[in-house]
């Protein structure tokens, strides 16, 4: 919280976590959200890793 207040970029982008979270388990935009967040969730991928 106080890290939101010295940091203007913060509060930007705390709405955009949430945002960015919700669209990957609800797989709204598979195509798109679901190969950027698989990429570093899967540990087997060597591009992922590094």
């Amino acid at each position: 919280m106080p890290r939101n207040h010295p940091n203007p970029r913060d509060p930007p982008r705390h709405p955009a976590q949430p945002s960015e979270r919700a669209l990957a388990p609800g797989t709204t935009l598979g195509p798109t959200t679901s190969p950027c967040i698989r990429h570093p969730a899967q540990p087997g991928q060597p591009q992922g890793t590094t």
